[in-house]
């Protein structure tokens, strides 16, 4: 089994792995929605990761999402802008519908499971 580097600063709002040129990030949804002072921390903190931990690509789990904010699409974007290949797991239909009327299921990729990577 491959190992993973833990590289998030505060894993009760989400966790962060990175192994070579792949990060993986994942939401813990309950406190993103109970502590929305913490939005603008938690967005910062994911933008710091991808910027200074060498992502190439970027995995997110977004199975504990029901419905996506606009803090974490601009955090998605904010990767692609950097060239960064981003896969998108687990989105609920909301999600997708989301991803779809702003077209952005054609620049992120929208994976069903992590067998597809």
């Amino acid at each position: 089994m491959t190992e993973y580097e833990q590289v998030a600063p505060d894993p009760e709002y989400f966790y962060i792995f990175k192994r070579g040129k792949l990060t993986v990030i994942g939401f813990d949804a309950q406190h993103l929605v109970d502590d929305r002072r913490s939005l603008h921390e938690c967005q910062q903190m994911l933008l710091d990761v991808i910027e200074h931990n060498d992502c190439q690509i970027l995995a997110v789990d977004l199975s504990e999402l029901g419905l996506v904010s606009s803090w974490v699409l601009a955090v998605l974007m904010a990767a692609y802008r950097k060239g960064i290949e981003v896969h998108l797991y687990h989105a609920s239909r909301d999600i997708a519908d989301v991803l779809q009327v702003t077209h952005l299921d054609e620049l992120l990729r929208v994976r069903d499971n992590l067998l597809e990577f």
